[in-house]
């Protein structure tokens, strides 16, 4: 997996320098605080060897204490200025993860009802499928997947995440989680055909091998 280092401080000294320029935009603060707390965990997403390494399995004494300091002070002054949007949302979810001891204490309930407001905002496929995979840890893979099903009803939404990796690879999580082996790998195998990053291909395969 590559990560282009230069490229991810490069944006965020852009977003900080617009939140400071914009002191009184609180977007742009919450854009700032939402880039920082997203790359506090860069050198913790690939390992040695280049394979992914998912946010629950992470080391967590690897993300940047620094960067999630300043991610909270930059989303705690866009919260004073009263005016909450989509790109807040999104670093409160963040933080909630950066916060979080480990993956098990992850405050999965709140990430729900933080997602419930964000999908006010920006009510996507795609900000739906990452509310029913917040569902499906918090309430269960059964929840989940009830979430994800009712999403697809919609032909829109199921029209876009049917060409969306991540879709079936969340699809394929929750049923192996309630241990639908069978569907999960044909889940799996649709991940793999939409992908061309080998590095997620190799990790697809031994979630693949898991279920077969």
């Amino acid at each position: 997996a590559l990560i282009r280092g230069g490229l991810c401080d490069e944006a965020r000294w852009l977003a900080d320098l617009v939140a400071d320029l914009l002191p009184d935009r609180a977007e742009a603060w919450g854009l700032s605080a939402l880039i920082n707390l997203t790359d506090s965990r860069r050198s913790a997403r690939v390992d040695g060897a280049g394979h992914v390494v998912l946010l629950a399995a992470q080391d967590r004494s690897r993300w940047d204490a620094d960067l999630i300091a300043a991610g909270r002070r930059r989303l705690h002054h866009a919260d004073a200025l009263d005016d909450a949007g989509p790109y807040q949302l999104q670093a409160a979810i963040a933080l909630v993860h950066a916060m979080a001891p480990t993956a098990a204490e992850t405050r999965w309930t709140t990430i729900v009802a933080l997602y419930d407001h964000l999908m006010k905002f920006e009510p996507t496929p795609v900000v739906g499928l990452n509310r029913a995979a917040a569902v499906s840890k918090a309430y269960g893979p059964g929840a989940g997947l009830a979430a994800l099903d009712s999403l697809m009803a919609d032909p829109r939404s199921a029209s876009e995440l049917d060409g969306y990796r991540y879709h079936h690879g969340a699809r394929a999580d929750m049923l192996f989680r309630l241990d639908r082996r069978a569907e999960a790998a044909d889940a799996y195998r649709r991940a793999l055909e939409l992908t061309t990053n080998e590095s997620e291909r190799r990790f697809l395969n031994a979630r693949l091998g898991e279920c077969t």
